[in-house]
């Protein structure tokens, strides 16, 4: 699970970077959309500007070559003008008033362009604006997004009290069910205990405050002695086979009592030998059921035989 929490943030984050990338560009080119448009309306502007002379030098031939062929008309048939000599002047006069129509349709073409260009421009900074939040509110549902991947990633769980993690029992990118124990913590200077399971047939004689023997595994008592403690805690009832293998994931043939010993050390050995003991160690224990004097010991066959006899 941590492995895909990974990958998603890293998705998100280069997501996040494209998006920065194209706010920047949308920057750039509002500034170079900008420019041109202006340029466009300058170019437009003079290009106005000309039409304008030409119409009206177009205008002052017009009117000269109307003036001309309103004297010449007069003259037609009189020798003075001839025919193709008028013929030509009213073509000139038609030609200059051609001219001067297309330079008024160019005028008004160029005309619409202007505002087009003009209403763009006024139009750029909204349209920028809007591509400009677009992308901002992309990059906060990122950022929300990439902040509850990573709440998801990792938790820091504090301990109710000082302590160290005696046992991990998760890996780094291992997916993680609710409920599942993920470390076992030991309170600082806490109270080390044994846990014993007893069968019903020797739980009987045994009682609070009975001494016990333990034997860790892990380090043999030939080299380190066994480690002393008392009995300090003993339940009322036997956990059945199947419950002691759900707590164990050990097999049991018949219930068993839970049986808690406090140990008078937090290690076992003496010097460099010494060695801290650590949750989870699986020891034997011998517990004490009870005192008899030697005697006690050696006359008690004959006692037996005494109480046969009466």
């Amino acid at each position: 699970m941590g492995g895909t929490y990974a990958s998603v943030s890293t998705q998100l984050r280069d997501e996040k970077d494209r998006l920065r990338s194209d706010l920047e560009a949308n920057e750039k080119a509002f500034e170079t959309q900008q420019q041109l448009l202006e340029g466009k309306i300058g170019s437009l502007t003079s290009q106005l500007r000309h039409m304008e002379r030409q119409a009206i030098l177009r205008r002052q031939y017009a009117e000269i070559n109307q003036q001309l062929l309103e004297k010449m008309e007069p003259l037609k048939g009189t020798g003075y003008i001839s025919t193709v000599q008028l013929i030509q002047q009213r073509g000139a006069l038609l030609e200059q008033q051609t001219q001067l129509s297309a330079l008024g349709a160019q005028d008004l073409v160029t005309r619409q362009q202007l505002e087009e260009i003009r209403s763009e421009l006024v139009q750029l900074p909204s349209n920028v604006a809007t591509k400009r939040n677009a992308i901002r509110s992309k990059l906060a549902g990122i950022e929300q997004t990439l902040v509850q991947n990573e709440a998801r990633r990792a938790y820091v769980i504090r301990a109710p009290r000082d302590g160290f993690i005696s046992a991990l029992m998760i890996e780094e990118g291992q997916t993680v069910q609710g409920g599942q124990p993920i470390i076992t913590e030991m309170p600082a200077n806490s109270e080390m205990q044994a846990q014993l399971f007893v069968s019903s047939r020797r739980i009987g004689f045994i009682r609070l405050g009975s001494s016990v023997l333990l034997r860790l595994q892990a380090f043999p008592y030939q080299d380190f002695g066994q480690a002393r403690g008392v009995v300090c805690e003993i339940s009322h009832s036997a956990l059945s086979p199947d419950d002691l293998r759900r707590l164990t994931g050990k097999q049991f043939d018949e219930p068993q009592y839970q049986v808690k010993v406090s140990l008078n050390r937090r290690s076992i050995g003496q010097g460099v030998d010494n060695q801290l003991f650590l949750p989870g160690m699986v020891v034997e224990a011998s517990i004490m059921l009870r005192e008899r004097r030697l005697l006690e010991w050696l006359f008690e066959p004959i006692q037996d035989l005494k109480w046969s006899f009466q």
